[in-house]
C-alpha cells in the first residue's frame, strides 16, 4: 500500500473492491485496525455496509490476535492493518486462513516492504496522478509457486469506475505510469 513515513494510508478503494469481490462468496468482511476502515458511503456503494464488522485493535499484537481469530472462523474475508507484522506473524495468519477457509487481505506500509512475509501473493499499490477518478498502479511482487517475474511484468493501472462501485482498467492507460509521491 502507500506511504513511507510514520503515518500511512492504505489504498482503501482497492481494499474495498477486493473485499467485495471475495465476500460475494462468503458474506462477511472483518476490518481489523482503523487504518483499513473504509467510509460508510464506500462500503454502502460496494454492498458491504451491512456485512462488515469493525475491530478497533490499537496495536500490532491486538491486530494480530483479532486477524488470527477472524481468519479461523469459517468463510470470512479479513482486511487487516498488518503494519509491523513479522514473518512469524504472517505465517500464523496464513495458517489461520487455511484452517478457517477464509481470505486475508493484509495492508502494510511501504516502510515494511523489506520485511519478509508468508503471504501467498504480495502486491505493491501506489496512487497514480491524473485522471478524474482515483487511480492506482498495482504491481505483483511475489507469487508463491510461480516462477520469478521479470522487470515490468505483473503491473497494471486501475481506477474507480464512474459509478464508484468497481475498480476497472481505464480505457486509456499511460504505457508507463509514474506513481504519485508517497503520502507521509
Amino acid at each position: 500500500m502507500r506511504g513511507g513515513g510514520r503515518r500511512w494510508t492504505p489504498a482503501i478503494g482497492v481494499l474495498v473492491h477486493l473485499a467485495a469481490r471475495a465476500s460475494s462468496l462468503t458474506g462477511w468482511v472483518v476490518w481489523v485496525g482503523r487504518r483499513v476502515w473504509a467510509s460508510p458511503a464506500a462500503l454502502a456503494r460496494a454492498g458491504l455496509l451491512g456485512r462488515s464488522l469493525f475491530v478497533d485493535a490499537p496495536d500490532a499484537p491486538s491486530r494480530l490476535w483479532a486477524a488470527d481469530a477472524s481468519l479461523r472462523a469459517a468463510g470470512l474475508v479479513v482486511v487487516a492493518d498488518a503494519g509491523a507484522f513479522t514473518l512469524p506473524a504472517s505465517r500464523r495468519l496464513q495458517l489461520a486462513a487455511e484452517s478457517g477457509g477464509s481470505i486475508g487481505l493484509l495492508a502494510r506500509p511501504a516502510r515494511d516492504a523489506g520485511s519478509l512475509s508468508a503471504a501467498v501473493t504480495r502486491w505493491r499499490v501506489s496512487a497514480c496522478p491524473g485522471g478524474e477518478r482515483p487511480r492506482w498502479e498495482i504491481q505483483l511482487l511475489r507469487c508463491k509457486g510461480s516462477r520469478a517475474l521479470g522487470a515490468g511484468t505483473g503491473r497494471c493501472v486501475v481506477e474507480r469506475s464512474r459509478d464508484g462501485v468497481r475498480v476497472v482498467v481505464p480505457e486509456r492507460v499511460v504505457e508507463h505510469p509514474r506513481p504519485a509521491a508517497s503520502a507521509s
